[in-house]
């Protein structure tokens, strides 16, 4: 994890002689700024924008929901303007407001801890807030993240069984169905957000739900794994991206040109076991009518009524 970047009061900068309205740096909130080139990262100024509310407070702000799952590190679907969303007693009240959401709950029933130097709900309440609140497929990548283990080469960050304990002990009525559906959902062996997304989406289209990481191997010897396998319509579906090209790490020490070749060879094995073989990458998850057309244009037959019914 790498060091958080760092933030300064207006105050900090005028007693070393800095003008914060300069172009060196940029105004997270009122009386907060980020140096422009830490800002320049995209992909952290959903942190920046919540170190600069803890920054700013008297006292340390209790994260939760979105804002805890981006401290922990937990992908979700973005959308909307970026806010702070905090719990407080509810003797301090609720009013939300200048980018910060506040829920009033109690906090003695709060399970919570200190990750990256901010006050943070337990992951386990995070996974459970974030269902509760967000769309299926964001709870779907929340929690997949969190209990994937790497195929057992890691310790996951939580289990299952945690959150279940979790639930149970906050006793939660509004919203429970959701959080089941979640946890009954959830699935260690999804590698990425993008696979994660992906079956997400797949079930709520009403397609068979694929079997996952499943190793293929050829009468050479040679085992291939799959993102995704639907055994009985003979058909593999691959979550592609660009980074296994682009990546040094992922190469491996192959250049792009060879990890294609490498590609081209995997995908002629697997089509001489499977009929059907079908890519799509991170941009078509996102669409979910797209990504249906892609899958039935490359024929997976959508379920049945009654199948849907039963499942």
């Amino acid at each position: 994890m790498q060091p958080p970047a760092p933030l300064h009061l207006t105050s900090e900068l005028a007693r070393v002689g800095l003008d914060p309205r300069g172009s060196d740096f940029v105004r997270v909130r009122r009386g907060v700024y980020a140096p422009r080139g830490d800002w320049a990262d995209e992909g952290g100024r959903g942190l920046l924008r919540i170190r600069a509310v803890d920054l700013a407070a008297v006292e340390p702000p209790l994260f939760s929901h979105r804002s805890a799952a981006t401290v922990w590190g937990l992908p979700f679907l973005r959308a909307g303007a970026p806010i702070a969303e905090t719990l407080v007693a509810p003797a301090r009240g609720g009013r939300s407001g200048r980018g910060i959401v506040r829920r009033c709950v109690d906090l003695d029933a709060v399970s919570e801890c200190f990750v990256q130097g901010l006050r943070v709900t337990s992951l386990e309440r995070t996974l459970i807030d974030l269902a509760r609140t967000l769309p299926f497929a964001s709870a779907v990548m929340a929690f997949d993240f969190a209990v994937n283990d790497d195929g057992g080469r890691r310790a996951p960050l939580t289990t299952i069984e945690l959150v279940t304990a979790e639930l149970a002990r906050l006793d939660i009525r509004r919203g429970l169905a959701r959080v089941m559906r979640a946890i009954e959902f959830a699935d260690p062996r999804s590698e990425s957000p993008n696979e994660s997304l992906s079956r997400a989406r797949i079930f709520e289209l009403g397609f068979p739900s694929p079997d996952l990481q499943v190793e293929i191997a050829h009468h050479t010897g040679v085992v291939d794994r799959v993102d995704m396998l639907w055994r009985e319509h003979g058909h593999i579906g691959e979550c592609d991206g660009l980074a296994k090209y682009r990546d040094p790490a992922l190469r491996g020490g192959r250049s792009p040109e060879d990890v294609l070749v490498d590609e081209k060879r995997r995908e002629d094995r697997l089509r001489s076991r499977y009929s059907r073989l079908t890519r799509w990458e991170w941009g078509d998850a996102l669409v979910p009518t797209r990504l249906r057309d892609i899958l039935l244009n490359a024929g997976l037959p959508l379920l049945t009524r009654a199948q849907l019914r039963a499942r």
